[in-house]
């Protein structure tokens, strides 16, 4: 794979930050990290507040990736967390806001955040929403 300016701003960021560059790049194999410079630099605040190490669930994804959406193309991360630790998942709700993601998912065992500007036409718009509990998906 040839190295873009972006690769290597990345690259660059992620080595002297909290974060290796594979954990950013897609996963659907190719490789690819064309992270928004802006929302990286939101991530790294976001680690830097939250001070707990952590491996990021998803953040890239091309748009060959099965789970691709415009939103999660450059501009979300899931951050994990154990289930039954709600102390932990509100720290990553408040490091979230003071790193100024304005769009934030709660599901039962990590929480999306994104700054997506563009998504859904809520274009700067503060968002909280639950995802459905796994569980409870199969009931009726």
């Amino acid at each position: 794979m040839k190295m873009t300016k972006i690769h290597m701003m990345i690259k660059n960021i992620c080595q002297r930050a909290y974060f290796v560059i594979s954990e950013l790049q897609c996963k659907c194999g190719c490789g690819t990290c064309n992270i928004n410079p802006t929302f990286l630099k939101k991530l790294i605040k976001f680690r830097v507040i939250y001070g707990i190490p952590f491996i990021p669930r998803s953040v890239y994804r091309c748009k060959n990736h099965p789970g691709y959406s415009t939103n999660h193309d450059s501009h979300a991360v899931d951050v994990p967390y154990e289930k039954e630790n709600s102390n932990q998942r509100m720290k990553i709700i408040k490091a979230g806001i003071l790193s100024d993601f304005n769009r934030i998912g709660i599901s039962e065992d990590f929480v999306h955040l994104d700054d997506n500007p563009e998504y859904n036409g809520t274009l700067n718009e503060e968002v909280l929403w639950i995802y459905p509990c796994k569980w409870e998906k199969g009931k009726k």
